[in-house]
């Protein structure tokens, strides 16, 4: 009898934890969502378009090393309302409404030779713009990459919290059933039972709190996808934890491969040059 009471505290559990979780959608991998981040992220696609422009820009015709050619061409049209001419050979000729037309064209050529070096150093200057626009690329991919990584394995955590928690409500199920059959026994006071069903509400009360957090991580997540919000999806809940990294070796590649810390250095270098 006890431990058909048991597997009813069980089952029971069980039902009301599905009635408060949605339907499973596909399972999404974490290198899936780091992809589809990639593919869609608004700030990856601006700071692309960001490098691309800086790139185009980075010509020695935007540094004034090559020659400028200009055609220049006009046309002026205009109707005189009475023109009058008397030649040598007493001829005489009156007109009324007369039109005149007259075409210019020219060619200007334009080349700097030299300029005190201020060709060069606007060179310089735009392919350190270049450079920067890439590292900006590189340091949004990677903030894009670290905010979906944590976003997913924030919806993992709490997946797994939830499962702790129904074992926990169905344990505290079995100790609300003893300490009543205790109480109508005569074994033990009432103070038990009542805090046995305070600490199985609690634990409800939790799990409802984790699911409810869980359903906020998936909509943060699907908005850092650029989908939508109630977009459903499964996390893999197996956690696989092989990186073992040397602390030296991070705190080189901190100093020599970080992109917030280059690009901070190529916008010094920028600056430097437009002040010459």
């Amino acid at each position: 009898m006890k431990q058909l009471l048991f597997f009813f505290s069980f089952f029971y559990t069980l039902h009301l934890y599905s009635q408060v979780t949605p339907a499973p959608g596909p399972l999404l991998s974490a290198d899936e969502a780091v992809r589809i981040a990639l593919e869609n992220n608004f700030d990856i696609r601006l700071s692309r378009a960001d490098a691309d422009i800086a790139r185009l820009n980075n010509t020695r015709a935007n540094a004034g090393m090559l020659p400028v050619i200009n055609l220049v061409a006009g046309e002026n049209a205009a109707v005189n309302a009475f023109q009058y001419q008397k030649f040598f050979d007493g001829r005489v000729n009156e007109n009324y409404g007369v039109p005149s037309n007259t075409l210019n064209a020219a060619v200007q050529l334009s080349w700097t030779l030299f300029n005190g070096r201020r060709m060069q150093i606007t060179k310089k200057r735009l392919g350190e713009l270049e450079n920067l626009g890439t590292l900006n690329l590189q340091n949004t991919v990677q903030n894009t990459t670290s905010s979906v990584l944590q976003a997913y394995y924030d919806i993992v955590r709490g997946r797994l919290q939830e499962k702790a928690l129904i074992e926990v409500i169905a344990l505290n199920e079995e100790r609300l059933r003893i300490a009543e059959a205790r109480l109508a026994a005569g074994f033990a006071a009432q103070t038990d039972a009542l805090q046995a069903r305070i600490d199985l509400n609690q634990r409800r009360s939790d799990l409802l709190t984790q699911q409810n957090a869980t359903t906020a991580s998936k909509r943060s997540l699907n908005r850092l996808l650029v989908r939508p919000a109630e977009t459903p999806f499964e996390v893999d809940e197996t956690l696989q934890n092989t990186y073992n990294p040397e602390r030296n070796a991070l705190i080189q590649k901190v100093v020599s491969q970080n992109p917030t810390l280059l690009a901070l250095q190529k916008k010094r270098r920028s600056i430097c040059l437009t002040g010459r």
